[in-house]
């Protein structure tokens, strides 16, 4: 693992999902990449700062922007998450609403003039009465980047809801949480552009989410290039019918007109019209 430490100012959130659907194994293992991502950051009053709020059908304030301005005391808070025991709904858009109003704060330790940054990471789509998206809107109406990272596939819309534009930077996710280390390469640098992170030797491949976001996004422009198509080649061959038809009442209608009367007759192609005849 390559450390490439260089001071930058942020204030970031990181939203983690304690609700019953995560296992308390698998809520480890987001801690567990939480800690190894801001291993590779520079934590300080003039660098990094980082709260954690956990969330299910409530929010909790695991600790705040200046309970900690080490590397050290960080990662050592950040540790001490794991056994937390996860229980309740999943209510994300009560827990965004929730560090709009109360984290990203000065009485929170939040720092004025600052770039902020929410990390949300959840497992499923939220059942709460606030819609995740709406509540991530209004955290941009404020500047906050606010970046998504699923485990599962089943929510990758709320997640793009969730999420700032484009997707195919600020959506991240895999099919289990076991294989959250792969996403550690692309995250670190969104946090912090100077830093660099390698693939951990020991992270298993994820076999069903290799791809990012733009996966689901590029079947739903494929279907729709398909219909397009479709109706082009559609139009396409009911014009030549139809000047095939014309084509044939014209040469039926030149002979009985030079059998009747043994006239010339001039026959002529008008666009958006077809043939037709002009006796001279």
């Amino acid at each position: 693992r390559v450390l490439l430490r260089n001071s930058i100012l942020k204030d970031v959130v990181y939203v983690i999902d304690r609700s019953g659907s995560v296992t308390e194994s698998n809520f480890n293992e987001a801690v567990n990449f939480i800690y190894m991502v801001t291993e590779y950051l520079t934590i300080g009053n003039d660098a990094i700062m980082v709260s954690i709020v956990t969330y299910s059908d409530s929010n909790r304030l695991e600790f705040a922007f200046n309970a900690y301005s080490t590397n050290t005391s960080l990662l050592a808070a950040i540790n001490s998450l794991s056994g937390t025991v996860t229980t309740g709904s999943t209510h994300t858009g009560e827990a965004l609403q929730y560090v709009q109003s109360n984290i990203l704060q000065i009485s929170n330790g939040a720092r004025t003039g600052v770039d902020k940054v929410v990390v949300v990471l959840t497992d499923g789509a939220s059942n709460g009465v606030i819609d995740p998206g709406t509540a991530a809107d209004s955290l941009r109406s404020e500047g906050v980047e606010v970046f998504a990272v699923g485990i599962g596939t089943s929510h990758l819309n709320e997640l793009q809801d969730i999420a700032n534009d484009p997707a195919s930077y600020h959506v991240m996710y895999v099919s289990e949480f076991i294989y959250l280390c792969g996403l550690i390469p692309a995250l670190v640098p969104k946090l912090d552009s100077s830093l660099t992170a390698t693939l951990l030797a020991d992270c298993k491949t994820d076999p069903v989410t290799t791809t990012p976001w733009p996966t689901v996004t590029s079947s739903i422009l494929s279907a729709e290039t398909e219909s397009k198509t479709g109706i082009i080649v559609g139009t396409v061959l009911a014009s030549v019918v139809v000047i095939a038809v014309t084509i044939v009442v014209t040469i039926v209608v030149h002979k009985i007109l030079v059998k009747r009367k043994r006239v010339h007759v001039r026959i002529t192609f008008v666009p958006g019209i077809g043939f037709t005849t002009q006796e001279i």
